[in-house]
């Protein structure tokens, strides 16, 4: 699915950017942590880098224009894929220096660039280091750990702050030489995109801006003797410097590096200028094959009620309240429910089995879902503002439950895929999703979601629909249980399907026939074949 890639937040003042050359031209292949253009900023040169991978479908700025921070300078997409003239033109007005902004612009959802911009902390404390956004949907950051500590040097390029999206961890890199003087956001605080974490000393001005807040060491006279040779602690942590200077790796290739224990500067860059990306890593721990750490086990508690922890909201959790919150309100559902019989569903995974395929009830489900949507057309929209799309393609979300939430990873066509890759596919997104290494592609779109809390008992329940999906399906389990055949009392494998339609796009009406195609489709699953 097409998605913008917007002019990054490249400095701490910058609002707006000059592309000065795109490194990568329409139609070209594009990797995550890849550099894809030049940009201009109130301060240097630097690079933009894409956070996904993709081929690059349309340039929305040209170079020599300007873009306000925020604003989408180009697509990127699946290879071949069209952009539509709207979503196109819909992003570029912010884009425009001298845009007149007229109603045009309105239908844009418009991702919201530095929302709350720096500001507080004393006017002299130095060049601030801002919370940047480092994803599309990226609102508000955790500072998760800092890589510095106050008082080290710092040069451009260099990660020094790990944070957590609400999607992944990534790294903040600084953009500006210097030491850093004060640390605003302490580890474990959540701050705003665009907000000041720290503040770092220009080379010439390290020493006044370097003061700490120096609490309680009051000045005191008496105090014993310090030994004078306990300097500050300028020679603190020694970073690996890179034999000839900087060494450019994007910041999905430093996580990368560190999570399996690979010695960046072992590292061949492939990248403009030597700069490493994620296929030389890629390609490094092929070779090199990295040593896995060790976890120790928690401690043992003692015989003592304990006392309830206080845990955070992730950013993750933080971010599905706040959709759920404005979803349940906001979107008026529908509910319709129907008892589907499992039987003749449960050969075919008994049969798959014995064929040494692990195909699940929940790969059966996925598929019926789907090709119900390719007969049922009417069920595959979304509402965009005043707009209905019609999907062409039958995306189907799986809900997946993970650590600190929920996410849906997408499965693209699958009224065209077979069990087996149904399975295989559904198997590989839900494994990354645990480790939280989907890319935004794979669990962004679709028209509808499988929920199924089957394997917990549940015997029926309620989902909540995903945004902007129109619908989603709450799956039950299967269980025994008596209905009445041909006047006779049999036992069947029964299980309760309940869909949640968006009821300004779908119709009960609709969501009925949809239904009774899906119950039709798992009782005769042979038709799932043809």
């Amino acid at each position: 699915m097409a998605t913008p890639i917007q002019m990054p937040a490249l400095s701490p003042t910058m609002t707006e950017g000059k592309i000065v050359k795109w490194l990568k031209k329409e139609g070209d292949k594009v990797s995550s942590g890849e550099a894809i253009a030049e940009c201009e900023t109130d301060k240097s040169n630097l690079e933009i880098e894409a956070y996904d991978d993709g081929y690059l479908l349309k340039i929305v700025v040209p170079e020599g224009e300007m873009a306000k921070v925020g604003s989408p300078i180009a697509i990127l997409g699946a290879k071949g894929e069209k952009v539509d003239a709207g979503g196109a033109k819909a992003a570029a007005p912010a884009a425009a220096p001298k845009a007149e902004a007229p109603k045009a612009a309105a239908p844009a959802p418009a991702p919201a660039p530095a929302a709350q911009p720096a500001a507080p902390a004393g006017g002299g404390d130095g060049i601030p280091v801002v919370m940047p956004a480092l994803s599309p949907t990226m609102t508000e950051g955790k500072l998760v750990k800092w890589l510095k500590k106050e008082g080290d040097k710092v040069s451009s390029g260099q990660a020094i702050a790990e944070v957590e999206t609400d999607k992944s961890n990534l790294e903040v890199e600084a953009y500006d030489d210097g030491v850093l003087a004060r640390i605003v956001v302490q580890e474990g605080q959540m701050a705003k995109v665009g907000a000041p974490i720290a503040f770092l000393a220009g080379k010439g001005g390290a020493k006044a801006a370097a003061p700490a807040p120096a609490p309680s060491a009051a000045p005191q006279a008496a105090a014993p003797a310090p030994a004078p040779s306990a300097a500050p602690a300028p020679k603190a942590a020694a970073p690996a410097p890179t034999p000839g200077g900087r060494l450019r790796a994007s910041p999905l290739a430093k996580r990368m590096a560190r999570e399996r224990g690979l010695d960046l500067s072992q590292v061949r860059g492939s990248g403009p200028h030597g700069r490493i990306v994620k296929s030389d890593i890629e390609k490094a721990l092929t070779q090199a094959p990295a040593p896995a750490a060790a976890r120790k086990a928690p401690a043992a508690a003692p015989g003592v009620r304990p006392e309830p922890k206080s845990v955070p909201v992730s950013s993750m959790r933080k971010v599905i309240s706040q959709r759920m919150a404005e979803v349940k309100p906001g979107v008026p559902h529908f509910y319709l429910s129907v008892d589907v019989e499992m039987d003749a569903a449960l050969k075919i995974r008994e049969e798959a089995k014995a064929l040494e395929s692990k195909v699940s009830v929940n790969d059966i489900i996925v598929k019926a879902s789907a090709m119900a949507l390719r007969r049922y057309p009417k069920i595959n929209v979304s509402l965009h503002g005043d707009t209905i799309l019609h999907f062409e393609t039958v995306d189907v979300g799986i809900a997946v439950a993970i650590e600190d939430g929920l996410i849906t990873p997408i499965i693209r066509d699958a009224d065209k895929k077979g069990l087996s890759a149904i399975s295989a596919e559904a198997r590989d997104l839900a494994e990354r999703a645990r480790k939280r290494a989907l890319k935004p592609d794979e669990y962004t779109g679709g028209s509808l979601t499988v929920s199924n809390l089957g394997m917990y008992g549940i015997d029926s329940f309620i989902a909540v629909i995903n945004p902007p999906q129109a619908a989603i399906l709450a799956v039950g389990s299967v269980s025994d249980k008596v209905v009445v055949r041909d006047g006779q009392m049999v036992v069947r494998k029964l299980m309760t399907v309940t869909l949640s339609g968006d009821h300004r796009v779908i119709d009960g009406a609709i969501g009925a026939e949809y239904l009774r195609e899906l119950k039709n489709l798992l009782e005769h699953p042979m038709r799932l074949l043809f």
